[in-house]
């Protein structure tokens, strides 16, 4: 340690933290993380979308659903749609603690969402909404969420055996396999690094006052900065597993709901 000492002393300072990673194997703060905050400094930067972008009657609106699957956990919902130009237009999100909560109360969240998504300047009534419902906790709550979204139809669920081997719960949802999480951070980096993530000026949100008057009203500016500071936050863990999570206990779910949205949108389009 004497000698690593006295070689530090030799090191200019510009370079002090590429000697910390070869000889100590310290990741600096900007290694260890995915997506880089530069690329999301980016996404904040770019203006909102407020025109129009002249959707096609047809075009899909992807609304992935992350469940809360214990008390600590919250809910991510991120609705996106892709424009001519490919860019992922993101017309809503919302984080909702489910802490103390029923099956009842993540229905009535995920309805309020939908209901509200309806309204939005950008979306006609002809317009299908395709659910991207996170699987891996519990299929029996991804069905239930599911019936959520049949008042707001028309709504197609294209993952099926017939278009998946594997990752899915037929007819349901789809499943977040180390393989697939690395594929979801892989394509939305991609999104990012292109200025292809955007944001609509009219924005859905929804939180806890769906079902409980009391709770303070969610502002879409906060759900928009959480969805970008949760997925700058996904690195491997010491467990191995790759995931947003933080021991200070910031959670990841509306940064996973937004990885989804963007990576299977991706193969659904390629079934076409």
């Amino acid at each position: 340690m004497l000698r690593f000492a006295r070689m530090k002393a030799l090191i200019p300072i510009a370079h002090e933290k590429d000697f910390a990673t070869e000889v100590y194997g310290v990741l600096s703060a900007d290694t260890h993380y995915y997506i880089p905050k530069k690329v999301l400094e980016t996404a904040r930067s770019l203006p909102r979308q407020f025109r129009d972008p002249g959707l096609d009657p047809v075009t899909q609106v992807y609304v992935a659903i992350d469940p809360a699957s214990h008390d600590k956990s919250d809910m991510g919902i991120a609705a996106m749609v892709i424009t001519d130009n490919g860019q992922k237009l993101f017309l809503g999100a919302s984080t909702v603690s489910m802490e103390k909560c029923m099956v009842k109360e993540c229905q009535i969240v995920v309805s309020e969402f939908l209901k509200e998504l309806r309204k939005h300047p950008f979306v006609t009534p002809t317009m299908p909404i395709i659910p991207i419902i996170e699987c891996n906790n519990n299929e029996i709550i991804g069905r239930t969420i599911l019936e959520s979204f049949r008042p707001y139809g028309p709504i197609v669920v294209p993952f099926t055996k017939d278009h998946f081997e594997t990752c899915i719960s037929p007819g349901v949802g789809v499943w977040l396999t180390s393989t697939i999480k690395m594929a979801m951070i892989q394509t939305t980096y991609q999104a990012l690094i292109d200025n292809a993530v955007r944001f609509s000026g009219a924005f859905t949100t929804t939180g806890r006052a769906a079902f409980n008057p009391k709770a303070k009203p969610v502002s879409y500016n906060e759900q928009i900065e959480v969805m970008l500071t949760q997925l700058g936050q996904f690195r491997d863990q010491p467990d191995g597993k790759i995931s947003g999570k933080c021991p200070s206990g910031e959670n990841d779910d509306l940064g996973v709901a937004a990885m989804m949205c963007i990576y299977w949108s991706f193969l659904v389009r390629s079934l076409k």
